[in-house]
């Protein structure tokens, strides 16, 4: 490596399509960096809406007719206040499909009319651990509590709810635990209803645009001494999935059992393929 560089293999444009070592923690060959999210924002496509024939599943439509307390659009944006922020942006066809979802639920590109695919799929898995079991409970709590999940609907599923696995996870270097939730369970998974063409080469602001512009910083102030006069800061999103919240016919798809009680999940999740293109999108507009 000290004697060649290293170029990108042909035919990967997308950052997302990328092997992991050339996603966005190097600095190109040439020296141009990537786009900002920000900057990205302005040539977005729009996040997708649920089609005509995806909302004529018979199925699903019942089940949401028949329990409409069970289903609603949670997040803590103000989005009138959001909106009112972003009416100068450039790309407004994008900005209005993140209030779209915002406002209805965001749809993860899937297509739930898949061949083959069952109504109703229970893929749960009880928990033996007690420290999970004592953990799950205590986070179903908490979310029953900010209205992310729904009161339980007993311990059988709805017509059209699948519930995939979840796990009591430990956090990196710590003895605290995180809930995931297992998409990719099964042949017939969450997951394989993605279209995963459309989630992937979402931006996402990274170290090599950090390093361009501390070098930028030095070639603007080169009289500049003291390294204690600079400030680096980074803002965090608490509980950041979970202000996205989703359309009630894919919440129906997000069922979660805890012990004997089944509850619908009503925002994205880690463990979605989705997730992570919805998060960014909201972000990356947020951020202009």
């Amino acid at each position: 490596m000290e004697k060649q560089i290293a170029t990108l293999p042909l035919g990967i444009e997308q950052a997302g399509r990328r092997p992991k070592y050339l996603r966005y923690h190097i600095w190109d060959p040439d020296g141009s960096v990537a786009e900002t999210t920000v900057e990205w924002t302005e040539r977005a496509k729009p996040l997708p809406r649920p089609s005509t024939v995806q909302l004529m599943h018979p199925v699903i439509r019942e089940t949401i007719i028949q329990n409409p307390s069970l289903f609603e659009i949670v997040t803590p944006i103000k989005l009138n206040v959001f909106e009112n922020l972003l009416h100068g942006h450039p790309n407004q066809v994008f900005v209005k499909s993140v209030c779209e979802g915002l406002r209805y639920g965001f749809w993860p590109w899937a297509d739930i009319w898949k061949p083959g695919y069952p109504d109703e799929l229970d893929l749960s898995r009880p928990q033996t651990n007690q420290k999970s079991v004592e953990f799950l409970e205590m986070q179903r709590n908490h979310e029953i509590q900010k209205r992310r999940y729904s009161p339980s609907v007993g311990s059988a599923l709805l017509p059209g709810m699948y519930c995939m696995p979840i796990y009591a996870v430990p956090k990196p270097h710590s003895e605290k635990l995180r809930l995931v939730n297992d998409h990719s369970a099964s042949k017939f998974s969450l997951n394989s209803m993605v279209d995963h063409s459309q989630v992937t080469g979402y931006p996402m602001d990274n170290l090599a645009q950090f390093g361009e512009r501390l070098v930028k910083l030095r070639q603007d102030h080169p009289d500049l001494q003291n390294p204690d006069s600079l400030v680096v800061w980074k803002s965090d999103i608490s509980e950041a999935y979970r202000v996205c919240p989703l359309h009630p016919f894919w919440q129906l798809k997000q069922g979660v059992r805890i012990g004997d009680d089944v509850h619908i999940d009503r925002c994205i999740v880690f463990g979605s393929s989705a997730s992570p293109a919805i998060f960014i999108a909201l972000t990356a507009v947020g951020g202009t």
